[in-house]
């Protein structure tokens, strides 16, 4: 049946004229951005890819290229205008229906976009006539593919670009091209379907189909008020009568398999003058070879005349034959044929389905030249994502906190760490409460006899230098002095009192500041003071032991106080169970643990996932979508899904947390129910009644030396910065009181030349300058 399908319309492409993109280009970007852009290797790259475009072959390579300069055009379509205050440049493409030289001109973006689509549908068209006369599979599922997608670009030139001129885009016009090159991939499939063992009903009403869109180009065709439809109108009526035939041909052959020889002979005959028909069309065509292959015509003709005859005529023939001898049904007549349902194939494809995969497609189009320049639009829809994200990431972050409380409100309602404490003590360990032996650690190695007697020696150290530093100024002071007595207006160096000022004061400043930290020295003195015995007492582990160990023994040896050794048999058992409990809560309480920074973790990820979430592209890209195109609402819904598996990471912590918090309740509640656990309860909570005073002023002085410590730190920390800032001040001092002396030995050296002054005095001649 391949050699049945009709002779495949291809369309020719537009011609253009060569332009310059860069100097109109590059003169809009410096008039409304300056010199501080400079893109001039993108704008020629682009200006290449449209020079590529004009010699673009029919075949795959050249497809690619037409593709990869409609998809830059696409982006520069959202970033820079043109035409009037925008890029300066003309267009010019020739109407490819017109026999004569008629040319169309226009600064419109939409022109060039248009014009570049209508070439690029049109070698899709091309390369599938060519793959459909190689009668392979796979050559006409390759076929079929390019004339979907060429169909599909058709129809989004009509839709997408209402007022492009010329006669090829013409709105009639585009629509039954539409319709034809998607007539054209159904035929592919009845060539496809000829190759191997194909069900003969479901072929008639494929190729009913195909009739029926055949038929809806020939209805645009005629409706078109231009000259050239003559053509399309006799090839898409010829090609509708062939194969609404061939659908009568392939429907007859299905009912004599089913034995239905009397329908069968009714599509025999409809089939028959339907192929007639289209037989004497097809040679009336006056090919174009612009848009058909001449040759391909007259043999599908003689083709489709040897069908008819040999055939058709048989099949007619030996089904009457067989009907008149065996079956003797009536012949059905052809205006009461049941109609054939068709049934399309294939539908048309949207630009974007023409490579398989977004990644494939952006490979061919590749980076996108002017990606800095983002538009206003995208730019507020890109703001307005981000608080989505904002939305998102804050909604997880609140979930996360009231989990993180609940779980520390649960081990503060269990009190795991105690109930661990107090039953696994033995009769020897010590009855110090929780918190008291918390802070007790805290101190134990804090030293502070040390570490006051070196915040004392500090400030003394650093008084002595400032004092040092004073009798510098005073001795300097003396100096000069002596000098400006003896030598009156002759000695020219300033006076002292104006050099050593600001000097004297900063001093006094530091002073200031070192008696104001000894008197907080003081008073953190005086607090350990009245706290240091208690500091003394929990800092040695036998006054500990003193105090709270002989409590416990005392009540583990009352005689209301049974011993283990009294209990019967299944104490033992007891116990067992109580040390099942407790390495089971030890067990759920280390694995409820790590969910929290494992949370915290996936939260952090999140948080910089939605930070730095791009979708500018993805805005770009619908908004080019003018077909199907999507809300901004079901952009960002489907934008945000990327973050689903981080999130269901976090609610599936949530789902364990609560399943081991439930464990964790179940073995708290067995281990209150056991006799032994309650009998060491009782015996902890005695102890804590008996030391309650004691506890709870060791525990105050224990937190009061933690601040004290704190102080001392502080304390420490001050001195060393205040430390640095007076060695830094002793240094520039020092440097003056230098440059002051040598401003001296100056002063004294311009005396003895103007002078001559040779009574000065051995003394005077060694003062310290």
């Amino acid at each position: 049946m391949e050699r049945l399908l009709t002779p495949f319309f291809f369309l020719k492409k537009k011609e253009t004229k060569r332009i310059d993109w860069v100097e109109p280009f590059t003169a809009f970007v410096s008039r409304v951005y300056g010199n501080s852009i400079d893109i001039d290797d993108e704008i020629k790259s682009f200006n290449t890819l449209r020079d590529n475009m004009l010699g673009a072959d029919d075949a795959s390579s050249g497809k690619n290229v037409i593709y990869s300069y409609y998809g830059q055009l696409d982006y520069l379509s959202f970033r820079f205008p043109t035409g009037g205050n925008g890029i300066n440049i003309i267009f010019e493409w020739n109407d490819s229906l017109s026999k004569g030289d008629l040319w169309y001109k226009q600064s419109s973006l939409a022109f060039e976009r248009a014009c570049v689509l209508f070439n690029l549908a049109g070698l899709l068209s091309r390369l599938a006539a060519t793959h459909a006369t190689r009668h392979t599979v796979q050559d006409y599922k390759q076929a079929a593919n390019y004339l979907q997608c060429a169909s599909g670009i058709f129809k989004m030139i009509r839709e997408s670009f209402l007022h492009a001129p010329g006669d090829d885009f013409e709105s009639q016009f585009l629509l039954g091209v539409h319709h034809l090159l998607l007539a054209q991939a159904q035929e592919c499939v009845l060539g496809h379907m000829s190759m191997s063992k194909m069900s003969m009903s479901l072929a008639a009403k494929i190729a009913a189909s195909a009739a029926n869109l055949y038929e809806s180009s020939l209805r645009s065709f005629e409706s078109m008020d231009s000259s050239p439809n003559a053509f399309f109108v006799s090839l898409s009526s010829a090609k509708h009568q062939t194969l609404e035939g061939l659908s009568c041909y392939l429907m007859a052959e299905s009912c004599k398999q089913d034995s239905k020889y009397g329908l069968a002979i009714g599509f025999y005959n409809k089939a028959k003058s339907m192929l007639q028909a289209g037989q004497k069309s097809f040679s009336w065509i006056k090919a174009d070879s612009s848009f058909i292959h001449k040759q391909s015509t007259t043999e599908y003709t003689d083709s489709l005349s040897k069908f008819i005859k040999e055939n058709l005529r048989g099949s007619i023939t030996s089904t009457e034959k067989d009907n008149d001898f065996v079956y003797h049904e009536p012949v059905i007549r052809e205006a009461e044929l049941p109609h054939i349902q068709p049934l399309q194939a294939l539908p048309y494809l949207t630009l974007d389905k023409l490579y398989n995969g977004k990644e494939t497609a952006k490979s061919v189009i590749g980076e996108d030249l002017f990606k800095a320049f983002v538009p206003t639009a995208v730019t507020t829809a890109i703001s307005l994502y981000s608080e989505e994200t904002a939305k998102l990431f804050r909604s997880e972050q609140e979930e996360v906190e009231r989990q993180n409380t609940q779980l520390a409100t649960v081990f503060a309602t269990l009190d795991i760490e105690h109930l661990q404490e107090l039953t696994r003590s033995d009769s020897g360990s010590s009855a110090l409460p929780k918190e008291l032996a918390d802070a007790r650690t805290k101190i134990l190695n804090q030293q502070f006899p040390e570490k006051f007697h070196m915040l004392k020696e500090i400030p003394v150290q650093l008084k002595r230098n400032l004092t040092q530093l004073e009798s510098e100024l005073d001795k300097e002071s003396l100096e000069n002095s002596k000098m400006n007595s003896r030598f009156g207006t002759a000695w020219t160096l300033s006076p002292s009192q104006v050099f050593a000022a600001p000097y004297r004061q900063q001093i006094h400043s530091f002073f200031q500041d070192l008696e104001k930290a000894a008197s907080i020295d003081k008073a953190i003195f005086q607090q350990y003071q009245s706290i240091k015995e208690d500091i003394e007492t929990l800092c040695d582990s036998n006054k500990i032991d003193a105090l709270f160990g002989s409590a416990m023994v005392s009540l583990m040896e009352s005689p209301n106080v049974p011993n283990l050794l009294d209990l019967p048999d299944d104490n033992i058992e007891l116990e067992r169970e109580m040390k099942i409990q407790l390495d089971l809560l030890e067990e759920l309480q280390a694995r409820v643990q790590k969910l929290v920074p494992h949370r915290e973790a996936t939260l952090k990820t999140l948080q910089e996932k939605c930070l730095h979430d791009d979708v500018s592209e993805a805005l770009m890209q619908n908004t080019n979508k003018a077909e199907s195109s999507i809300s901004m609402e079901q952009l960002f819904a489907q934008q945000l899904k990327k973050f689903d598996p981080l999130r269901n990471r976090l609610h599936g912590s949530y789902r364990q947390q609560q399943l081991l918090v439930g464990e964790m309740r179940n073995a708290v509640q067995k281990l209150k129910r056991n006799p032994n656990f309650n009998r060491k309860l009782d015996i902890y909570n005695q102890s804590f009644t008996k030391n309650k005073d004691v506890s709870v002023r060791l525990l105050s002085s224990a937190i009061t030396a933690n601040a004290i410590a704190e102080g001392i730190s502080n304390g420490s920390n001050y001195y060393r910065s205040l430390e640095l800032k007076l060695e830094e001040f002793e240094s520039q001092l020092k440097k003056r009181l230098l440059s002051r002396r040598k401003e001296g030995a100056q002063c004294l050296a311009n005396m003895n030349s103007a002078d001559n002054h040779s009574n000065l005095s051995s003394n005077m001649r060694n003062l310290h300058l």
